[in-house]
């Protein structure tokens, strides 16, 4: 069973000032962390077999460890919003968890990235997700694409990759915003 907190060994500054802007601590269990993991790679072996290209510029190598820490983020943010994980196996153009996407980060300071030539469109709500210790996530905020896919956002933070849209954590959104424009979600306690 998840837990919604901040651990005191998890609050350093960077995570202190993010919670105080309203982003949310998520630590799930180890079993939990296992079995989203497995189910993330296996998203990655249905795509391979379908012959689907990885996305954003990602080589081969490292689709399955992508997929694994994609998996953890949303099943991060469906704890956030009360809401059951589909890990949408072989499956392509559905929203990560209910009308959002999420974008995991597990570089510091990750910042929300989009890519170009993709999934990501200008009229979807993204949510950043910190995976960089797992069992315990932060979900900072939110952003439309429409607010990150801006001339003055483009970046190269992995020189191995294509250029992408990158906004600063402290840019984001508040979570608590999204209940207001979808309804279907609702934010656990605290």
């Amino acid at each position: 069973m998840a837990t919604i907190s901040a651990p005191p060994w998890r609050t350093a500054p960077a995570w202190a000032h993010a919670i105080r802007r309203g982003a949310r601590v998520v630590t799930i269990t180890e079993n939990e962390a296992y079995l989203v993991e497995a189910l993330g790679a296996l998203r990655n072996a249905a795509g391979e077999d379908k012959g689907w290209a990885h996305a954003g510029g990602i080589s081969a190598d490292k689709g399955t460890r992508a997929h694994e820490l994609g998996a953890l983020g949303e099943y991060a943010v469906c704890q956030v919003f009360r809401r059951k994980w589909n890990p949408s196996i072989g499956v392509r153009g559905r929203y990560d968890v209910g009308p959002l996407q999420v974008r995991a980060n597990s570089w510091q300071p990750g910042g929300l990235i989009l890519r170009p030539g993709g999934k990501d469109r200008p009229e979807d709500a993204f949510v950043l997700v910190d995976v960089s210790i797992s069992p315990t996530f932060l979900v900072h905020g939110w952003q439309w694409g429409r607010e990150v896919m801006v001339e003055a956002r483009v970046s190269r933070p992995d020189p191995t990759r294509p250029p992408c849209w990158v906004m600063p954590q402290e840019a984001l959104r508040p979570l608590d915003e999204l209940v207001g424009i979808f309804p279907e979600l609702r934010l656990a306690p605290r």
